[in-house]
């Protein structure tokens, strides 16, 4: 089992000071799971991984 998490964020090599990010407003949550890889609920604690629908992932610890 392969698991890749997105980057939240890109650095561009142009220039050296700014900070893009990738994403969107309008982005929903599409699944949430725990360090293993096994889905969980909302209401799981702990470390969570968050996979929205615009491809980037979050982690939050709940």
């Amino acid at each position: 089992m392969d698991q890749v998490v997105s980057p939240a964020f890109r650095i561009d090599d142009h220039a050296y000071s700014s900070v893009a990010t990738i994403g969107s407003d309008n982005a929903r949550e599409i699944a949430r799971y725990n360090l293993a890889g096994q889905r969980v609920d909302a209401d799981a604690t702990g470390v969570v991984i968050i996979k929205m629908s615009d491809g980037t992932a979050r982690k939050v610890l709940k």
